[in-house]
Formats: C-alpha cells, sequence, structure tokens
C-alpha cells in the first residue's frame, strides 16, 4: 500500500466517522421536535439529548482506524 492509499484510506474512515456522528446528532434533533409536537401529555425537554461521540463504536472505530491510515501514511 503506498502513501496516496493509505491517506484516502485514512480520508475515507475519518470522513466516514463524522457523517455518523452527524446522523446520530440529527437523529436526536428529529426525536426531540417529535416530542416537542406531539405534546402528549404537556411536558417534554427543552433540550435533545445529544449522543456522545463515545456512545456508538462504528464512530470510534472508524476514527481510530482514519488516525492509523493517516500514521501510516505519513511515515512512509
Amino acid at each position: 500500500m503506498d502513501k496516496r492509499t493509505s491517506l484516502l484510506l485514512g480520508s475515507m474512515f475519518v470522513i466516514s466517522s463524522g457523517f455518523i456522528y452527524a446522523l446520530e446528532r440529527i437523529n436526536s434533533h428529529v426525536y426531540w421536535l417529535g416530542q416537542v409536537f406531539a405534546k402528549i401529555d404537556g411536558s417534554f425537554p427543552t433540550k435533545p439529548d445529544m449522543p456522545g461521540i463515545t456512545q456508538n463504536w462504528f464512530v470510534i472505530l472508524f476514527l481510530a482506524l482514519g488516525l492509523i491510515f493517516y500514521i501510516v501514511g505519513w511515515k512512509k
């Protein structure tokens, strides 16, 4: 594997990690808006429950793989 391939794979994994994390945050906002607009019992959270970066193992795994590929690519 050459330097360019390692850097490309690293970029893809880091971007994938950020994309999955962004989708989780969007999902939290959509779920919160559903609670706000439903108003079944009149009470709803004032802020959406945002997921932490460590709650989804794919985010951590893809981020770690991306950083490893970056390091391998820059050492070549």
